[in-house]
């Protein structure tokens, strides 16, 4: 009797220590999840909040916009049968020779130069702006492949790279460029824009001294003319 007993007792408790324990665990699991709760909460009050102030709407340029049109364009004729597709082309061919026969009745004058240039750049959905970007990329682009390309030419073993001096490095600051082109490569081109006013200005100086030499010449001429019909002309009296 008195074993019975004991065992009830250490099965009582023990069940009364799994309750507990499983109390905890649902009392620690509900905590857990109201807490991830409120942080869901937050982070969406949060994004809601930056909605509410951002105002920037994603947009395509006309150039994209342009290239867009003709990828569907090319899709939509790609899909075509070849009847309608050769007759697309010609419509096409036909439409070019007809704007070159306009733009050969016309002269090429200067301002019929410009009218052409910007209505090709209005087809290609392209601002001047933005053209003189995508030449100068291109043109960074192409001396980067350059400077690639002769270094890779180069010898293994030679190791020398152009380096400024401290004046050299004085003057670069103080203009404050902020090109992407390299520092040597800017003095270059900054010597030789010297070198090609100072030999301007030396031949205008040869120009003028050319043009005063010819004065001086005439002068000289004309001089002993007028005393040869002074002496030579008769006396009255």
């Amino acid at each position: 009797m008195d074993f019975m007993l004991k065992n009830l007792g250490r099965f009582q408790s023990t069940w009364s220590a799994r309750v507990h324990h499983r109390r905890l665990d649902l009392r620690y699991k509900s905590v857990q999840q109201l807490r991830q709760e409120r942080l869901l909460l937050r982070r969406k009050e949060a994004e809601a909040e930056a909605g509410k102030e951002a105002t920037f709407t994603p947009s395509l340029n006309p150039q994209s916009l342009k290239i867009l049109e003709r990828r569907r364009a090319h899709d939509t004729v790609s899909n075509l049968p070849v009847e309608d597709r050769l007759l697309r082309a010609q419509e096409v061919s036909a439409r070019g020779e007809a704007l070159r026969m306009e733009d050969d009745a016309v002269p090429l004058t200067r301002d019929e130069r410009n009218r052409r240039i910007r209505r090709f750049m209005a087809r290609q959905g392209e601002s001047p702006r933005s053209r003189a970007h995508r030449i100068e990329c291109s043109d960074a682009r192409r001396r980067q492949k350059k400077q690639e390309w002769l270094q890779s030419r180069g010898p293994p073993d030679c190791t020398f790279r152009p380096e400024l001096n401290p004046k050299s490095r004085e003057l670069n600051a103080a203009k404050g460029h902020a090109e992407e082109r390299r520092v040597y490569e800017r003095l270059y081109e900054d010597a030789a824009k010297m070198r090609s006013e100072r030999s301007d200005r030396s031949t205008e100086a040869e120009q003028e001294d050319c043009s005063t030499s010819e004065r001086q010449g005439d002068t000289y001429k004309v001089k002993p003319y007028s005393r040869r019909r002074s002496t030579a002309s008769p006396q009255l009296g």
